[in-house]
């Protein structure tokens, strides 16, 4: 029996495989010089495990190397006692993150111009919960 904490870590590893392989098809794809970047939606759980809020900044560093089309978070409480985060919700874990983001751009855009405004972030950071159709509505315009 797969236990509820090893089918997330398995689904963990999943998508990491799916965005490596991505990443290198990406790379052989590009190799002529071109400046396109791969299109991506984020999904979180930001809330849950701190390791969800480190993997989101972790990304958000990368923010520069892809066309960031939404973050989408889907938990509806932070699960307490196990995380500290003041804010009660993934989307408001997540909107906290982008604020740190936002006063770190200024020094990340010295490095890279690439690195998304946190108000272009925030507009496309949405909640994938509690019978909304906003992460619907934001995977349609990705596509469209």
């Amino acid at each position: 029996m797969i236990s509820c904490e090893g089918k997330m870590k398995s689904d963990l590893i999943y998508l990491w495989a799916i965005l490596l392989s991505l990443a290198v098809g990406a790379c052989d794809s590009i190799a002529d010089g071109s400046t396109a970047r791969i299109r991506l939606i984020v999904e979180t759980d930001a809330g849950g495990d701190p390791d969800d809020e480190q993997s989101l900044v972790r990304f958000l560093l990368y923010a520069n190397e892809w066309d960031v089309e939404g973050i989408i978070a889907n938990r509806p409480q932070t699960r307490r006692p196990e995380n500290k985060n003041p804010e009660d919700t993934g989307l408001g874990v997540v909107r906290r993150l982008l604020d740190a983001y936002g006063q770190c751009r200024p020094n990340l855009v010295r490095h890279d111009p690439r690195y998304p405004e946190k108000a272009y972030l925030w507009q496309r950071t949405v909640p994938g919960y509690d019978d909304t159709d906003e992460a619907v509505n934001l995977i349609i315009a990705a596509v469209d």
